[in-house]
């Protein structure tokens, strides 16, 4: 938990004037890293209780291909699938993460926006990691099932709030905060690599589950 420090949140108007104070992305850049100690920005997923506790521990996790295959496993096969049909999905599974690797395994993204991950990049809360989204559109074409559907029903929908360090951002994603603001651009991100430390994390929001209006859960 970050204490007595000053922190960019862009949604505040005190932090809004200031962008707006600036001509440019470089002069916003330099007056930010000596202003501000930290940025406010937000990550949406969907856990289960398992991966919740697990997080509550370890925080952010690398997302590996041991790690992604675990998930899969936990919540693309049901309690009520009959044996035959666990194994199936287990085997396809398999065959997926046989040659699967995620070159974006140490990379952690957020945005700064808590209203646009509830209303228009609504997926990440919906249904947590994209990395799985294409394995549960090819086990859907296998076995005539929604499991995307399994994603959503079997995990709670969240939003992770973390203090940034501002030295810590490279400066092409600060430059993409101006750049994104001064457009008009209600979204804008921040991409970390290698490891986002628990005393980043100041707070795990519960949210209700956000209304699927662009239909994706069916696509």
């Amino acid at each position: 938990m970050i204490e007595r420090a000053e922190i960019f949140i862009l949604s505040n108007e005190s932090c809004m004037d200031f962008i707006e104070s600036f001509d440019n992305s470089s002069d916003f850049i330099s007056e930010l890293q000596k202003k501000y100690d930290y940025i406010e920005a937000y990550h949406g997923t969907n856990l289960s209780s398992k991966e919740l506790s697990d997080f509550y521990k370890n925080g952010f996790t690398k997302a590996t291909k041991d790690f992604l295959w675990e998930k899969a496993i936990s919540r693309f096969v049901c309690e009520n699938d009959n044996s035959e049909l666990k194994e199936k999905i287990r085997n396809e599974i398999g065959s997926y993460f046989s040659n699967f690797e995620n070159e974006s395994a140490s990379e952690f993204w957020f945005g700064l926006s808590k209203i646009d991950l509830l209303e228009r990049n609504y997926h990440y809360v919906l249904f947590g990691s994209e990395v799985l989204l294409p394995l549960a559109s090819r086990l859907k074409n296998k076995f005539n099932i929604q499991f995307k559907q399994r994603l959503i029903d079997s995990g709670s929908h969240l939003i992770i709030s973390v203090s940034v360090p501002v030295e810590q951002v490279e400066i092409q994603w600060l430059e993409c905060l101006y750049e994104y603001h001064m457009s008009g651009h209600c979204e804008t991100s921040l991409l970390i690599k290698n490891e986002v430390p628990l005393n980043w994390i100041s707070k795990i929001e519960f949210v209700e589950k956000p209304i699927d209006y662009q239909n994706i859960v069916i696509n």
